[in-house]
């Protein structure tokens, strides 16, 4: 059973993959209430972050669809389990404070609940202009969308190792998925600051560390120039001088 599990791993992961972003893909396509919502007030930087985002679905898409074959699988719990909890809490914050403000019977119950309306609309955050923060995010997921762009079929959601990427940002930085996310999810907090926002950009912030960690480990066991490309480059931004340099 596990050897039949291990030897469909992969089409299983890509199937699911293409799956879950083709979803999100068609959700930014489609109107309505639940849909991508294609910005009508015609802001521009509405329809950026639009345009981004739905980009960004479709290379993830793409991706799953023409990814490259795995030179080793994500075999422990860590490795499964905490990009499986990680990647999505962005997205599942969004979506909680969306639809507390959508569905007033919800958000009415909610506030009788006082630890729960700390939360989600906190006295102690103050509230000042939206646009700092969506800017941020649109930055973020443009800073995204060029490490996918050059990532390609080396995607992978777990961490696994398939082709070694230091091309394009990874030039210069060795995480610029996870520091577009980071980005934009910080400027969802300035966007729409409340406690909910800040704790999840926080935990957010914490996990991708150490889920960019478990992945550093796993590329320079089965990339031995991955050791020298870690000493020259940056984790989440450029590094000004490489440890050689200093050295």
């Amino acid at each position: 059973m596990f050897e039949r599990w291990n030897r469909n791993r992969e089409p299983i992961g890509r199937a699911l993959g293409f799956g879950i972003f083709g979803f999100f893909f068609l959700r930014q396509l489609a109107p309505g209430e639940w849909g991508g919502q294609f910005p009508e007030s015609g802001e521009p930087l509405a329809i950026i972050r639009w345009l981004l985002i739905s980009t960004l679905f479709f290379l993830f898409l793409l991706a799953y669809l023409l990814r490259r074959p795995a030179v080793s699988l994500a075999n422990r719990p860590g490795e499964i389990l905490l990009p499986l909890v990680a990647a999505p809490l962005p997205l599942v914050i969004v979506i909680l404070g969306e639809y507390h403000a959508r569905e007033p019977v919800v958000r009415e119950f909610l506030h009788r609940l006082p630890v729960v309306s700390s939360l989600l609309d906190p006295w102690w955050i103050p509230r000042g202009s939206g646009y700092p923060g969506f800017g941020m995010m649109a930055l973020g997921e443009g800073v995204t969308l060029a490490g996918m762009f050059w990532l390609g079929g080396s995607f992978s959601l777990l961490a696994e190792a398939r082709l070694l990427v230091i091309r394009g940002p990874y030039r210069f930085v060795r995480h610029p998925l996870y520091a577009g996310e980071l980005l934009s999810s910080w400027g969802y907090f300035l966007a729409v600051p409340s406690a909910l926002s800040f704790g999840g950009a926080f935990l957010f912030t914490v996990l991708q560390g150490f889920r960019a960690r478990l992945e550093e480990a796993k590329l320079e066991a089965f990339f031995p120039e991955y050791r020298h490309y870690r000493q020259r480059t940056g984790f989440l931004w450029p590094r000004i001088l490489s440890r050689e340099t200093r050295d």
